[in-house]
């Protein structure tokens, strides 16, 4: 308890950030609110901002654009999906592609 000459310490309510100069903002994983029963994991930044993948596994994509891994292999075979890089054995995608990908998925005059 308090007396009336005491005050409680304010608290600080802004998120502590790394201003070291390293350029990394630490991260966390939340759940977000994907829909109706479709939560899902993501990264956040310590202020909450979502940080996107600067480039995608076939897995990680398909679960980002909430895709089959077939459905992905049949756009890919019929010429319409995203631009990929062949790394080894490993498919991957850049943020970049993906994004070109979704905006030529938007009809047109929207």
């Amino acid at each position: 308890m308090l007396r009336a000459t005491e005050q409680e310490p304010e608290k600080d309510l802004a998120p502590s950030l790394d201003f070291s100069g390293t350029g990394s903002v630490p991260s966390q994983r939340c759940w977000t609110d994907g829909g109706p029963g479709k939560d899902q994991e993501t990264m956040v930044d310590s202020i909450g901002c979502p940080q996107v993948p600067l480039i995608y596994d076939v897995n990680t994509f398909c679960q980002e654009h909430r895709i089959s891994r077939a459905h992905f292999y049949k756009l890919v075979k019929e010429g319409r999906g995203p631009r990929l890089i062949k790394a080894g054995r490993r498919t991957l995608i850049t943020a970049q592609a993906a994004q070109d990908w979704r905006e030529s998925l938007e009809l047109p005059g929207n």
